[in-house]
């Protein structure tokens, strides 16, 4: 049941970060018995611990809900026909312990210490990180005024 698995469902958020049971290992005997790269390919609705995973596998894709043509879209990126260029668009944690006792009664968006706005620990994986198969790097950037939230802006 997705209660003591960890599993989540439509109207069943998890109460942990942690894998179900049992994935951890199977990732490590995975790398112990694969000489060639080991890719995990994460398809999910949530974050979740990392752990091992980050040293076990060489590469992590990270595909969210992908929909119909995921397939072809994996394999597009995999073998190099599509630059994913992505940034994750969440805070990894590293474990249950980042977050709040009792996340029921919790401001998210206030600081200090939740959510990937105020979290002051060392995340696995930060909000906006995610590499490239090519080079690239941002320079040149200011601000000549300070805008508010919900301000539009204009980039050159």
């Amino acid at each position: 049941s997705c209660v003591t698995s960890g599993c989540e469902s439509e109207g069943f958020d998890r109460i942990t970060i942690d894998l179900p049971p049992n994935q951890y290992e199977l990732v490590r005997r995975l790398r112990q018995a694969t000489r060639g790269p080991l890719i995990g390919i994460f398809v999910h609705g949530g974050v979740f611990a990392l752990k091992n995973l980050e040293q076990d596998l060489d590469a992590m894709l990270d595909a969210w809900y992908p929909g119909d043509h995921a397939g072809a879209a994996i394999a597009d990126v995999l073998f190099g026909r599509h630059n994913p260029a992505g940034r994750t668009p969440v805070t990894w944690y590293r474990s249950n312990d980042d977050l709040p006792r009792n996340r029921s009664s919790v401001d998210w968006y206030t600081p200090p210490g939740y959510s990937y706005r105020f979290f002051q620990g060392e995340p696995s994986i930060p909000f906006g990180h995610g590499l490239s198969y090519t080079s690239f790097a941002y320079r040149d950037g200011s601000a000549t005024e300070s805008v508010g939230v919900c301000d539009k802006i204009h980039v050159d």
